[in-house]
């Protein structure tokens, strides 16, 4: 008799749900790219939960397998069943359905085989021990956590003070406004005290009071701002880590409390979550110039009229011009009507990428100069200052989902809204099919770098910088701006995180000492 396993009950139910999907898509959308697309996406899920998905890759490789598991939930579960519940086939208004599921098979292949080269390569030795030295994985009190959210606090108030004026531009913050943006992360520390032990603290006693006024506080600066990410981050964080305890210690999945708080959490994020954050998207910019009371009350009677909610979702859309699908004459990235889902499982994004990428030719020059510019943009302008480079790089700052649609749609100027793109459109418009070597290597070293911050030798230890941010790992493969934000965390922002942290830290400690 096998012993009971968490880990392996969700795969086994995962797969189920992805058979039972499958057959209904063939009956209802009877297709052959139909059917290739559902040959590949059972292929990717299989791939990654029979050779990546075991417990003890995830005490050992904890960050890779966060990003790799709900890759593979993402782009290959999820849009099966939610694409059927809508009635669309898996192929909703693709262009290349045929290029976008061969590319999907080939950049999980990617992935999958990256993991394991850094598998067989990692060792918890110099890298990790640099941290250490740093003071990343020391353990902080109660008191510094709540000092070091303070400094949070602060900043975030610091960027709401500058909102609407030109100090909000990259261009005009200089260092301080930069520093600024990077410490609001720090607002939602105090959320990892909900896992003490895993940050490895003795005193497992937590502050639920404290820290519910404390969020509710925090909730309500989001809302008067319109900064989802500082809600969502800290929710999504908050039930991913609460998640991962149970495949941690093996705890029992299906118990009543444990079904009712599912249900409720499901109901949540593709419900009331779902519309506050649509709420919160349309006041975006009456929040610019409304005090915050305003903007709270115009986004708390948006978010109770269920029907303007949705009708002024629906003329948001619409303003958008989806165009039937063709995206000759605008860049529409609609796949499924739920907001939320609309952005973790975009195949359609993946394919419009791939649709323009392909038109304007693969190893294209001017991704080649967009590659250059970027790297230039990972140096700090005062080095650049030091060899006389006086290109102003912000000019450059926008992401390859702009290029793509700019260059696609014949525009004169360059659009830069920071859309999102799909990783294999954004590698083969650079590189051609070259591009899987080179994305190969790259993800190799990132894996090797996330790896390095989780202690799993003596203790296994959980920095409570990587609590609060699951949900980046949770969404690392994304669509967003493809292998740059891997190049942009190898070569800068990877080892700016954890100075930032440590350095607030450090002086959090002299002032505040450990009993």
């Amino acid at each position: 008799m096998k012993s009971y396993n968490t880990l392996r009950i969700i795969k086994k139910a995962i797969t189920i749900y992805m058979l039972f999907c499958i057959v209904i898509e063939c009956i209802a959308f009877p297709a052959l790219e139909n059917l290739f697309g559902c040959v590949v996406l059972l292929y990717g899920w299989l791939f990654i939960s029979r050779t990546v998905l075991k417990v003890d890759f995830l005490y050992h490789y904890f960050i890779p397998f966060v990003a790799i598991f709900f890759y593979g939930i993402c782009f290959f579960a999820l849009p099966l069943g939610v694409t059927l519940i809508e009635g669309k086939p898996i192929t909703f208004r693709f262009n290349v359905p045929y290029i976008t599921f061969f590319n999907l098979m080939l950049n999980v292949t990617t992935i999958v085989l990256a993991f394991h080269t850094c598998r067989r390569i990692y060792k918890e030795g110099w890298l990790l021990g640099i941290w250490k030295k740093l003071g990343y994985f020391k353990v902080p009190t109660e008191a510094q956590i709540w000092a070091m959210a303070g400094a949070g606090i602060f900043a975030l108030l610091y960027n709401i003070t500058i909102q609407g004026t030109d100090m909000m531009d990259a261009e005009n913050k200089g260092a301080w406004g930069q520093i600024m943006n990077q410490m609001t992360k720090f607002a939602i520390l105090p959320i990892a005290m909900l896992f003490p032990k895993y940050y490895g603290r003795k005193n497992t006693a937590i502050p639920r009071t404290s820290l519910i006024v404390y969020f509710s506080f925090i909730i309500f600066l989001a809302i008067v701002t319109t900064k989802r990410t500082l809600m969502f981050t800290g929710i999504v964080s908050w039930g991913l880590m609460a998640f991962l305890v149970v495949l941690l210690e093996n705890k029992k999945l299906f118990k009543t409390k444990t079904n009712i708080l599912i249900i409720i959490g499901l109901y949540l994020v593709t419900g009331p979550v779902a519309d506050l954050a649509t709420a919160m998207i349309l006041n975006r910019q009456s929040a610019y110039s409304s005090k915050a009371g305003e903007t709270f009350t115009n986004i708390w009677k948006l978010y109770s009229d269920k029907e303007k909610l949705h009708n002024a979702y629906n003329m948001a859309s619409l303003s958008n011009s989806d165009n039937g699908g063709d995206n000759f004459y605008a860049w529409s990235e609609y796949y499924v009507d739920n907001i939320l889902l609309d952005r973790i499982c975009n195949l359609r994004t993946q394919d419009l990428t791939l649709d323009y990428a392909t038109k304007l030719g693969y190893d294209n020059s001017k991704m080649h100069r967009y590659a250059e510019n970027f790297l230039m943009f990972q140096i700090p302008t005062p080095i650049l200052d030091i060899f006389g480079y006086t290109t102003n790089k912000f000019d450059s700052n926008y992401t390859p989902g702009d290029l793509l649609s700019t260059e696609g749609l014949g525009l004169k100027n360059m659009y830069k809204g920071f859309r999102v793109a799909g990783d294999s459109g954004i590698g083969l418009y650079w590189m051609g099919y070259s591009y899987y070597i080179f994305a190969f290597f790259i993800y190799v070293l990132v894996f090797y770098f996330f790896s390095s911050l989780v202690s799993t030798k003596l203790q296994f230890i959980i920095p409570i910088p990587i609590i609060i941010a699951l949900l980046k790992y949770m969404t690392y493969f994304n669509n967003s701006t493809g292998i740059f934000k891997s190049l942009n965390l190898i070569l800068r922002n990877g080892m700016q995180d954890i100075l930032l942290y440590v350095i607030l830290f450090g002086v959090i400690r002299l002032i505040i000492r450990q009993k």
